[in-house]
């Protein structure tokens, strides 16, 4: 399946993506509700978010999306690593992680602060999903400074002091290589 139900968060989108360039509007954000995200292989994941004009606005990427008037704009690749390597995805809402503090070190090597919302799998059987060293599933992050970011689970450490003890950065793990098989 291609596209998937999201929670209904409250987000705004910037209006550079829904308006044309010459709109009195073009530069402000318009407020709605995230619903949807659609995946296509080799492309940046997209959006569908219900805006309170009653427009559905569907393709946007993460960058179009913010939950903050004031949140500074971001390039795709701060908002979105990589792009998906299957159309088949699934949506997992971690409870153990839900609202759960995070660093993100972006693309840029920049870490930001935020708290993660939920996750898309990658699940397809003909695509690089099967490749252990390709495979990566997306964890949905709200910044502190307001943005959306979609961030593979080697570039995040989670934070809370109860689950979380160690002092260990994230650089001393790698990913997984190895297809584990029983015979049969």
């Amino acid at each position: 399946m291609s596209n998937i139900n999201l929670p209904p968060l409250g987000v705004y989108v910037r209006n550079e993506f829904t308006h044309k360039k010459d709109s009195k509007s073009y530069n402000g954000k318009t407020f709605g509700r995230l619903i949807g995200a659609r995946s296509l292989s080799n492309q940046a994941m997209q959006f569908q978010v219900l805006l309170d004009t009653g427009a559905l606005f569907t393709g946007l990427p993460a960058n179009a999306i913010c939950f903050k008037e004031d949140a500074p704009k971001r390039e795709l690749i701060d908002c979105q690593m990589w792009d998906t390597i299957s159309s088949d995805i699934e949506l997992i809402q971690f409870k153990t992680l839900l609202y759960m503090p995070c660093t993100v070190k972006l693309k840029s090597e920049e870490i930001i602060e935020g708290e993660y919302l939920f996750s898309i799998d990658h699940i397809g059987d003909q695509d690089l999903s099967r490749d252990p060293t390709e495979w990566k599933m997306f964890h949905a992050i709200k910044s502190k400074e307001g943005n959306f970011h979609i961030y593979p689970q080697y570039r995040i450490k989670f934070l809370d002091d109860a689950l979380c003890s160690s002092e260990e950065g994230l650089s001393e793990y790698t990913f997984n290589e190895t297809i584990y098989r029983l015979g049969s």
